[in-house]
């Protein structure tokens, strides 16, 4: 009698989590093994790919356009509200520090909500938290936009900005999975695009809406620019997360009952943090950090200045106020993605590091050198050049050129710390930068609440010379990873066990 093999119950179980996810080899058509995984494979028009770096150039650089177009998504979303914080004051009857609220919660959501939603793409994909994080951005900003009253709106702006969170972490972990460490800083710069489209273009927008409508039309233009993201993520953004099965593996090792697994689900993120007792990740994060909240300072202080006297530009004019500093991230994105790779690459020539193939042994940290150095005084300097410039209400492009050289020597260090992130945590890529967010936008909070009450007590030059010194301050910490960056990469390497 023939003898059949059956299944364990392990094996049915692994079989049915994967049919759930679309989790399924098809076809290796010209070398290239496409597998049916993620969410919803059905509906997606581009195959997934066993290994997803295998991936055509231009399809690389499609996919890349559309995690852009939805990393715009944050930044948009509070961009479109500077220009019509008074008018949100006037029709809710409150102060223009209540709405700033809007904002400031609005960035402490973004802080903290990454860690689920990477942990979730570790375990279930990048495909499944881009599209659930789009559909729902699309009902709160819907909720935000017929608010009755000011708590309404603050907490459907804290809602959308937490679904919308998703992009600021698994968005650099697609970018990781889909470019070889020697192209991943350009592609890099090339989706930084995205986000530093929103400072140039949102308070234009959001000026334009609010004097033809009013500034509740912001909030429709954020449902339909967001459902839109969520249609093209439907059809065209596959999954490119390789190590899912292994990962929900683990996850079902350490939690086992239902209670468990939800203790597991609300704490497991928050061990990410453990991540800042490595001094590479600490000083990345913190720096990271400081130079994202200067950026809320910038951003408070431009209508502080430009909608008042002498100035007393309408809305739309004070959108486009914000511009110069737009293009200044727009141009440090582009020339900072390319020099980086360029230095990296240099760094590890001139110190002899190939392996048996002849090819380049690459470290993060080599993408530290005369682009950081420029961008730590170019940045601080810049702030101090905007404050006094906007303090003594000087011609308006005097203010503004500052404000386009702060935009620039910060974008070239946001570039290079965002990517060595995702490079001192290759395996969890998304996990590190979402530590990053939750320093970086819990700063960003405390910036935007105390942004106006700092002007009114000390004056917005006073302000933005403190700044410029605790800029400067904060950058010995890089000259130091620089100095020791073999020894802490030993360190890191031997726990973390990165490659």
């Amino acid at each position: 009698m023939p003898e059949y093999e059956t299944d364990s119950p392990e094996k049915l179980m692994q079989d049915n989590t994967n049919a759930e996810l679309g989790t399924k080899q098809e076809i290796e058509p010209h070398g290239l093994e496409h597998v049916r995984r993620g969410f919803l494979p059905w509906l997606c028009f581009v195959p997934a790919l066993q290994g997803p770096r295998q991936y055509a150039p231009g399809m690389k650089w499609g996919l890349t356009f559309i995690v852009a177009m939805g990393g715009l998504v944050v930044p948009l979303s509070s961009g479109v509200l500077f220009p019509c914080l008074i008018e949100i004051a006037e029709d809710m009857h409150t102060t223009v520090s209540v709405v700033n609220l809007s904002i400031a919660f609005g960035s402490l959501s973004v802080a903290f909500t990454p860690l689920w939603w990477s942990y979730l793409a570790e375990l279930y994909g990048r495909r499944l938290v881009y599209i659930s994080s789009f559909f729902f951005l699309g009902i709160f900003n819907i909720l935000a936009a017929i608010s009755p009253n000011i708590s309404m709106f603050v907490v459907m702006r804290l809602l959308g900005s937490a679904s919308s969170a998703s992009l600021q972490a698994v968005s650099a972990g697609t970018i990781s999975d889909i470019f070889e460490t020697q192209d991943r800083g350009k592609a890099m710069g090339a989706f930084m695009l995205g986000p530093m489209l929103g400072p140039m273009f949102a308070p234009i927008i959001g000026g334009a809406l609010t004097m033809r409508w009013s500034w509740r039309s912001t909030q429709w233009f954020m449902v339909i620019y967001g459902w839109v993201v969520f249609t093209v993520m439907v059809v065209l953004m596959p999954e490119t997360a390789n190590n899912l099965e292994e990962n929900r593996h683990e996850q079902r090792n350490d939690a086992t009952s239902p209670g468990k697994k939800a203790l597991y689900f609300l704490l497991k993120p928050m061990e990410a943090a453990k991540l800042l007792q490595y001094p590479p990740i600490l000083i990345t994060v913190y720096y990271t950090s400081i130079v994202f909240a200067t950026y809320y300072l910038i951003c408070v202080s431009i209508e502080d200045t430009f909608a008042l006297p002498p100035y007393s530009w309408s809305s739309i004019i004070v959108g486009v106020a914000y511009i110069p500093g737009g293009l200044g991230l727009l141009f440090g994105a582009i020339i900072g993605g390319r020099w980086q790779d360029y230095i990296m690459a240099r760094t590890a020539r001139k110190e002899g590091r190939y392996n048996d193939k002849g090819e380049l042994i690459l470290h993060p940290v080599d993408r530290l050198g005369e682009n950081c150095l420029l961008g730590g005084i170019l940045f601080p300097g810049a702030l101090l050049w905007w404050g006094w410039a906007a303090d003594k209400h000087e011609f308006w492009l005097v203010p503004l050129l500052g404000n386009f050289f702060y935009g620039f020597g910060g974008m070239i260090l946001t570039n290079v710390t965002m990517t060595m992130l995702t490079e001192f945590t290759p395996k969890n890529s998304t996990i590190g930068v979402a530590v990053n967010n939750l320093m970086r936008n819990s700063l960003s909070c405390v910036s935007a609440i105390i942004a106006q009450p700092l002007f009114d007590a000390i004056g917005t030059g006073w302000s933005f010379t403190a700044v410029c010194l605790f800029c400067l301050l904060s950058g010995v910490p890089l000259i130091l990873l620089r100095i020791k960056r073999d020894e802490w990469s030993r360190q890191m390497k031997a726990t973390l066990g990165n490659e």
